[in-house]
């Protein structure tokens, strides 16, 4: 695993990729496999997947990826609305003007800004 602030190169970078779509088809076969088959119910989404397809005749997968997408949008919203409500509001709040802060603006002499004035 790399560190944030370094760079993959392309190679590291696709063996990342293949050991992502390795173990998600590895999960894959194990759910298909071993976990569906024995009636044992996982946690997070297949496992609400799982149940929900015991009770309804529907495809394990379909309400599996149903499901996801669901909690991807629910993600998507709350970040929004925490950044409207909270991060927005506090730029606007704290944010000021160096003028307001009793500094010059960037590149600004005294003597520039009192020749201005006159």
């Amino acid at each position: 695993m790399t560190e944030n602030n370094v760079k993959q190169t392309p190679k590291q970078l696709l063996w990342t990729c293949a050991a992502i779509v390795l173990g998600n088809f590895l999960l894959a076969f194990a759910v298909a496999a071993f976990i569906i088959p024995s009636g044992v119910i996982m946690g997070g989404a297949t496992g609400v997947g799982i149940i929900i397809t015991h009770f309804i005749p529907l495809d394990t997968a379909a309400v599996i990826f149903v499901l996801n997408m669901l909690a991807l949008a629910m993600g998507y919203i709350v970040l929004g609305v925490l950044a409207l409500v909270i991060v927005i509001p506090a730029v606007l709040i704290w944010f000021r003007t160096p003028e307001q802060k009793g500094q010059l603006p960037l590149g600004a002499t005294e003597a520039a800004i009192e020749a201005a004035k006159n």
